[in-house]
């Protein structure tokens, strides 16, 4: 019915709500598809990632465990370090720094990584 304030008829209306609906079918049919492809490429990424990581975690598990039995060592030659920096010589040419830096810093670094990867993989793992 077309009357002077220009409604639609009825069969204008339902020609409009079928087209709505089609592209809104349209539309949930290419995001199905995106989501299947995303959900695929994940899968293709996230898997080979997550046992790199698994593997990263268990070499600086293994790593921080050996380097940590020479914690006592490396505390020992901070206290060397130490003293030699009340001594008055500078710290850079102090040459057991870097033994410190080995023995003391790096178990701790290791164990880091060790965490960080592991929980990295624990989430592409959950994620996938």
């Amino acid at each position: 019915m077309n009357n002077y304030f220009g409604q639609a008829s009825e069969e204008e209306i339902r020609q409009a709500t079928l087209a709505v609906n089609h592209r809104i079918a349209q539309k949930e049919q290419r995001q199905a598809r995106a989501k299947g492809i995303m959900s695929a490429s994940r899968k293709v990424f996230f898997i080979p990632l997550s046992i790199a990581l698994s593997v990263v975690s268990l070499v600086s598990k293994i790593v921080g465990y050996a380097l940590a039995l020479t914690l006592p060592y490396g505390l020992y030659q901070a206290y060397k370090v130490a003293l030699r920096l009340y001594e008055g010589v500078p710290f850079f040419e102090i040459g057991e720094r870097w033994l410190v830096l080995g023995f003391v810093v790096f178990p701790f670094t290791a164990f880091f990584v060790h965490v960080t990867a592991q929980m990295l993989s624990k989430y592409l793992r959950d994620n996938i």
